[in-house]
């Protein structure tokens, strides 16, 4: 799963799946990673390949610092978003895998 790029804040549901924030492709962006079984000869879970998560409203670039609910429903994040409040934003989006909402800022 690692990757020459930088990742980092990994967040886990109940069921494994991992989020995480990758800059692979050149920017800030969460991905998802199914859990491929254990195996790895010391415990730890192997996950499948990494996808990209995407959103029904653009804050998928420059989006990171993911944090999912146990049950996978409800995503958080940080994004920096040119119609945002200044610098990143947190965001909140329900949903669960490819079948994201739209991400709606926190309230100051």
């Amino acid at each position: 799963m690692n990757t020459p790029a930088m990742e980092f804040f990994p967040s886990l549901t109940d069921d494994g799946v991992l989020y995480f924030e990758s800059n692979r492709d050149g920017t800030r962006r969460i991905y998802r990673a199914e859990p491929a079984g254990v195996g790895l000869g010391r415990g730890d879970v192997g996950f499948g390949p990494a996808e990209l998560v995407e959103f029904a409203r653009n804050v998928d670039a420059g989006a990171g610092n993911p944090l999912i609910s146990p049950n996978g429903s409800v995503l958080m994040f940080s994004a920096e978003v040119p119609e945002g409040a200044g610098g990143s934003d947190l965001y909140v989006v329900c949903g669960r895998g490819e079948g994201w909402g739209t991400p709606e800022p926190l309230a100051a």
